[in-house]
């Protein structure tokens, strides 16, 4: 998948066209362009399209996650540095699960947080990226797959996970400023 954003302070989604209570998903993901922008994965999408969670990845090895509402964002994990993560055009291979009110992301592998929020449960999931001050920013997503919550190692990896997902079924929609 590509998710090519030409315009200036814009977040673009991609998302699946039906509800996942407590999921899990993984991409491969990397900026493709010269100008770099953040991207990872939507989960939580609520059925009018208002709220959600991302949790996003920078060029500059930091992650967050942020939830938005109606009423504007909020920091979940603030913008936070880690080692683990790829920067530049490097590529990422980034875990999200979200069971409950439990979010655990990993990255490369690595686990890198664990958070509790109970403001949204399951809804639509997919992909995420957004432009900042440069526009013309590509974002190449591969392997994209989604699985209904079952178990999750301390790793990231996959343990009795049940594919529902597997590069098919995703719809593009734009999420303005």
């Amino acid at each position: 998948y590509q998710i090519l954003i030409t315009a200036l302070a814009r977040l673009v989604r991609a998302t699946i066209g039906f509800n996942l209570d407590g999921s899990v998903l993984e991409v491969e993901a990397h900026n493709a362009g010269s100008n770099l922008g953040d991207y990872g994965l939507l989960f939580a999408l609520s059925d009018d399209n208002q709220s959600f969670y991302v949790f996003l990845v920078r060029n500059t090895g930091k992650y967050g996650i942020f939830l938005r509402t109606p009423e504007g964002w909020e920091t979940i994990q603030p913008w936070t540095f880690s080692d683990w993560l790829s920067t530049g055009h490097g590529s990422n291979h980034l875990v999200i699960a979200h069971h409950q009110q439990q979010i655990k992301v990993f990255a490369n592998g690595v686990h890198l947080a664990t958070i509790q929020d109970n403001k949204l449960s399951g809804g639509r999931v997919g992909l995420v990226a957004q432009s900042g001050d440069d526009p013309d920013v590509d974002i190449r997503f591969d392997n994209f797959s989604a699985y209904r919550f079952n178990t999750i190692s301390s790793n990231g990896k996959a343990m009795e996970w049940r594919s529902i997902l597997s590069e098919s079924g995703m719809s593009p929609a734009y999420l303005g400023p």
